[in-house]
C-alpha cells in the first residue's frame, strides 16, 4: 500500500469568505486520493469548504431596509390623520367622578363648551406631545349669577383635568365619603385615605375615540398610538344603570388617586385622639366613642358611660380595659400605615418615579356658558391628592357669546367711523 502523505494543517479564518475558500482549495490539493482512506480526508476536506460558503456572523448582521412603498406611506399618512382627528375631545363623552350622579343628566344638557380643551390638544401646549395625555372630568359648584350681577342659586360646573408625565397615572381610587365611621378610618392613614383598585367600582383609563372615527380607528387597531386617555367605566351601561342605590350613592365619592412625592413626603404620622367600638356587657349592646379632644377621660367618661346605659358597676373595669385597647390597636394601624407610606415613597425614589412625579404637568380646564362667566369661580385646586395646577395652566372661563362676539369683531371689514380714525 502506497505511503500516504500527511496533510499539513491548514487553519481556516472565518473573518472572511474569501480566504476561508482559498485556504481549503490548498489543503485539497495537498490531499491525493492514494485509497479509500484518502477518500475520507477529501471527503471531509470537500464538507469543510462548503461551510466555509456561508456568510461570516458580521455579513449575516447586516440588514438591508427596504425603500417606503407609496402605499406605506400613504397608509402612514392616514394614521397620523387618524390620531390628529383622536384629540378632539368631546367633554359630553367623558365619565364624572366625585360628582352626585342626579345631577349628572342636567349638566350634560347645559350650554357648557370647552374651546381651551380642543385648543390645546389640537394646537397648543398638548398637541405635540411623544406621550398620551390623561383627563378626567368632576364638577365644582359655582353662585350662578342672576341678571343684575347678584349672587344667585348654586349649580355644578363640569371641569376636567389632565395629566402629561413619563409615568401613567395609577389605577387607583380613593372613597372621600364625610361619613362619620369611613372619615375615622381614614384618619390612621397619613394621607387621609385608603385607595384601591378602580376595578372595583368598574373604572379604567381608557383610549378615548370619538364617535366620528371609530370606525376607522377599529382597522387599525395595535397599529394607532392614542394620544388621548380618559377614566371611564370599564363596565356596561346596564351595570350602572343596575346600581343599588346605596352603591350608587358610595360611587359619588370616588375620586382617582395618586402619590405624589411632595404631597406625601409632606405628611405627618395621624395622631389617635379618639376611638369608636362596640361594647357588649351582660347581653347590654352599645356602642362607645371616646374622643379626648372632646374632654373625654377614662375617670369620668366610665361612670357617666354606665349610668347613661344603664349598665352594672361591674362593668367599669371590662370598659376601661376595652378603651384602652381600642387605642393600642389604632397606634398599632397609625405605625403601620406610616411605615407602608415611607416604604411606598422611597421605592419612587428607588425607581426614578419620584423625579417623573415631580415634572409632571397638570392642566385644569373650566367650561364657558353663554348666560355667564365662571372665571370669578376658577381655583388652582384639583383634590387633595392631586394638589394644585400652576396659575399659568388654569385655562377656560368667559362667555361663549362674549368670545362669539369678539371673534366677528375681528373678522368682519372696518367700518367707516373706524375707517377715517386710521387715515
Amino acid at each position: 500500500m502506497a505511503e500516504t502523505t500527511p496533510l499539513k494543517k491548514v487553519e481556516v479564518d472565518s473573518r472572511t469568505v474569501e480566504e476561508g475558500a482559498k485556504k481549503e482549495e490548498v489543503q485539497e490539493e495537498e490531499a491525493p486520493a492514494a485509497d479509500a482512506g484518502d477518500e475520507k480526508i477529501k471527503k471531509k476536506v470537500v464538507k469543510k469548504k462548503k461551510k466555509s460558503d456561508r456568510k461570516s456572523p458580521a455579513t449575516a448582521r447586516r440588514k438591508v431596509v427596504a425603500a417606503p412603498t407609496p402605499r406605506r406611506v400613504a397608509k402612514q399618512k392616514h394614521i397620523e390623520e387618524l390620531r390628529a382627528k383622536m384629540r378632539h375631545v368631546d367633554w359630553r363623552d367623558l365619565t364624572f367622578v366625585g360628582t352626585e350622579l342626579n345631577s349628572i343628566e342636567g349638566i350634560r344638557k347645559d350650554n357648557f363648551e370647552f374651546p381651551a380643551l380642543v385648543k390645546e390638544l389640537t394646537e397648543g401646549a398638548l398637541s405635540d406631545l411623544s406621550k398620551p395625555v390623561y383627563l378626567f372630568m368632576t364638577s365644582e359648584p359655582i353662585a350662578v349669577p342672576n341678571d343684575d350681577g347678584t349672587a344667585g342659586t348654586v349649580a355644578p360646573v363640569p371641569v376636567i383635568i389632565a395629566y402629561v408625565c413619563d409615568v401613567p397615572p395609577p389605577r387607583l381610587v380613593s372613597h372621600d365619603s364625610v361619613q362619620h365611621q369611613a372619615a375615622r378610618e381614614r384618619a390612621l392613614n397619613p394621607m387621609g385615605t385608603q385607595p384601591f383598585g378602580m376595578e372595583q367600582v368598574n373604572l379604567d383609563w381608557m383610549p378615548y375615540i370619538p364617535k366620528h372615527v371609530e370606525r376607522e380607528v377599529t382597522d387599525y387597531l395595535g397599529k394607532i398610538k392614542p394620544p388621548v386617555y380618559t377614566l371611564a367605566w370599564s363596565g356596561r351601561a346596564a351595570q350602572v344603570r343596575g346600581m343599588s342605590e346605596e352603591r350608587l350613592h358610595y360611587v359619588e365619592y370616588i375620586n382617582p388617586f395618586i402619590l405624589l412625592p411632595q404631597i406625601g413626603e409632606a405628611c405627618e404620622k395621624a395622631e389617635v385622639n379618639n376611638v369608636e367600638f362596640p361594647f357588649r356587657f351582660n347581653n347590654i349592646k352599645t356602642t362607645v366613642v371616646f374622643d379626648k379632644e372632646m374632654g373625654d377621660r377614662l375617670k369620668t367618661f366610665v361612670p357617666e358611660f354606665i349610668e347613661t346605659n344603664k349598665l352594672d358597676k361591674d362593668a367599669a373595669k371590662p370598659l376601661e380595659d376595652a378603651i384602652r385597647q381600642a387605642f393600642k390597636e389604632a397606634h398599632a394601624i397609625a405605625d403601620s400605615e406610616w411605615t407602608a407610606l415611607q416604604e411606598q415613597l422611597q421605592r419612587q425614589r428607588d425607581s426614578g418615579e419620584a423625579d417623573a412625579l415631580r415634572a409632571m404637568q397638570l392642566y385644569k380646564f373650566y367650561p364657558c356658558h353663554p348666560n355667564y362667566d365662571v372665571t370669578p369661580f376658577m381655583s388652582q385646586t384639583v383634590n387633595r391628592y392631586y394638589g394644585k395646577v400652576p396659575e399659568a395652566n388654569l385655562r377656560g372661563g368667559g362667555r361663549a357669546e362674549a368670545r362669539k362676539r369678539r371673534l366677528a369683531e375681528f373678522l368682519s371689514p372696518p367700518s367707516k367711523k373706524q375707517k377715517s380714525v386710521t387715515k
